[in-house]
């Protein structure tokens, strides 16, 4: 790891709900109002969600363009300018579609808890070359599903179709700016996220940022759950730096969850000791459930419904659906954006307002009926009978009908942002709500790593009980492996 010593250098600590990109804002401004102007400071961060974020407060809070913040990247996106990449060149999943009819084996599109052949070899291989580690150890500390021999005839496969259709992936990326790139001719860095960068990525930091005049870093070690992709949180660990600032308040914990989340953290063996007390004085508490049938969803407030694996996310929307709440989840809405724009249209119509050409062959079609109006045609009636829209769409299943009804019932509106949101742990890292729910479930596989190392699961769970700005609920699984709290 370099060493920052050497010039002007600062490690931002800050807890959950603490404000750590709004104390990046405040440094940028010091650093545009002592003359450095925007083309001349760096801004990257591990995701493009805190990137977009960066942008939008700067624009707002500072009167930035974003045009002229020029290096408000992620670290990927950086490197792709640097090395003059084509916009195309990235492997996407119909690159990866394809190459699995080649091979023979099976693709997930999506982040399945049950991922095809290619996602497991296309997983360990982006590990190894993250961490620097050889694939064959990612497989052992894997156990994957695959044998090393068909690990490694799909690596050279992978690499050959790559080559043949001119292509990039994101290590890629990396590794051509490590090996042709230059520094970025900036005076002032911010890494924000820090704590989640892997090796290779902090390579790139000290390679791009090797001449600036000032460098700040952000983040909390505390919330480095992304160890599975190649976080690697031990250099973050050992930064060398002039001076290190904690922020000294969380604006989001209330102080029975902040205690209650500083006894969990507390377990971990290697950590920066941060001391920060809650903005909130409420007194919201943390409350244990034997079933998800006592959490009472319908208290005000938004609600963040949390679990550790992606199979588990049934439990929650089952749940939710019973009581006729709208939801979102990982995979979709509860209420289908599609389904909801039909029954609108059908009260619209039975009401006698008009609608547009596109509208009404919508409507018609999940009646069952073809139509061609013309799209931007205006049609003020419409061939189907004076019933209720469960009688007459028939393009939604029976189920999901009954479960529109008990929502409408229940006098809830088909919102396009539910209060109710259903997420992985890891899935919800940034997120915050009024309330949280925690499905207290593990699988065999985690409960095994665990008793190898425990200070990775220990800050996955510590980021799960402190998205709440109000009460915690703890709800016991069905599962024979469970966290400890």
């Amino acid at each position: 790891m370099t060493r920052w010593t050497n010039r002007p250098s600062k490690l931002i600590l800050g807890g959950p709900g603490a404000g750590k990109t709004q104390r990046m804002m405040e440094i940028l401004q010091d650093e545009l109002e002592s003359g450095v102007s925007e083309d001349e400071i760096a801004f990257v961060s591990y995701t493009k969600a805190a990137v977009e974020e960066a942008k939008r407060r700067a624009a707002r809070q500072l009167g930035l363009s974003t045009r002229r913040f020029r290096h408000c990247k992620t670290i990927h996106a950086l490197c792709f300018a640097a090395i003059n990449a084509k916009s195309g060149q990235t492997v996407g999943p119909r690159h990866l579609e394809e190459l699995a009819g080649i091979l023979g084996c099976s693709y997930t599109v999506d982040d399945s808890d049950y991922p095809g052949t290619l996602n497991i070899a296309l997983k360990l291989y982006e590990r190894a070359r993250s961490t620097g580690v050889d694939v064959e150890v990612c497989w052992r500390d894997e156990d994957a599903d695959i044998t090393v021999e068909w690990l490694h005839y799909i690596i050279r496969e992978y690499e050959t179709f790559k080559a043949a259709h001119c292509l990039l992936d994101f290590a890629d990326m990396l590794g051509r700016y490590l090996e042709e790139g230059s520094p970025l001719h900036v005076k002032v860095a911010i890494v924000d996220e820090a704590q989640d960068l892997s090796h290779v990525q902090w390579r790139v930091i000290e390679k791009a940022f090797s001449e600036v005049e000032r460098i700040y870093f952000a983040g909390d070690d505390a919330q480095c759950i992304h160890v599975w992709s190649g976080s690697d949180v031990q250099s973050f660990l050992s930064l060398e730096v002039r001076d290190t600032e904690i922020i000294p308040q969380t604006h989001r914990l209330q102080p029975k969850i902040h205690a209650f989340s500083q006894k969990l953290i507390s377990r971990v063996s290697a950590r920066y000791e941060k001391d920060f007390d809650c903005a909130n004085q409420g007194d919201a508490g943390v409350y244990y459930h034997g079933m998800t049938s006592t959490v009472d969803l319908t208290e005000p407030g938004t609600w963040l419904l949390l679990c550790r694996c992606n199979r588990q996310l049934r439990t929650w929307e089952r749940f939710v659906e019973e009581m006729g709440l709208p939801y979102r989840s990982k995979w979709h809405d509860g209420v289908r954006a599609k389904d909801r724009e039909a029954i609108r249209l059908w009260e619209a119509m039975r009401r006698g307002e008009p609608m547009t050409g596109g509208q009404a062959n919508l409507l018609l079609a999940m009646c069952g009926i073809t139509a061609e109006y013309d799209k931007k045609e205006t049609v003020s009636e419409l061939p189907l009978p004076d019933a209720p829209w469960y009688d007459v769409i028939k393009t939604i299943p029976r189920g999901r009908k009954d479960y529109y009804r008990r929502v409408l019932q229940q006098g809830e509106a088909f919102l396009d942002e539910p209060r109710i949101r259903i997420s992985t742990i890891h899935g919800a890292k940034g997120a915050e709500a009024d309330n949280v729910a925690v499905l207290n479930s593990t699988s065999r596989r985690i409960h095994e790593a665990m008793s190898q190392n425990a200070d990775d699961e220990y800050r996955v769970w510590y980021v799960a009980v402190t998205r709440s700005r109000g009460p915690l609920h703890i709800v016991a699984g069905r599962s024979r492996y469970y966290f400890p709290f």
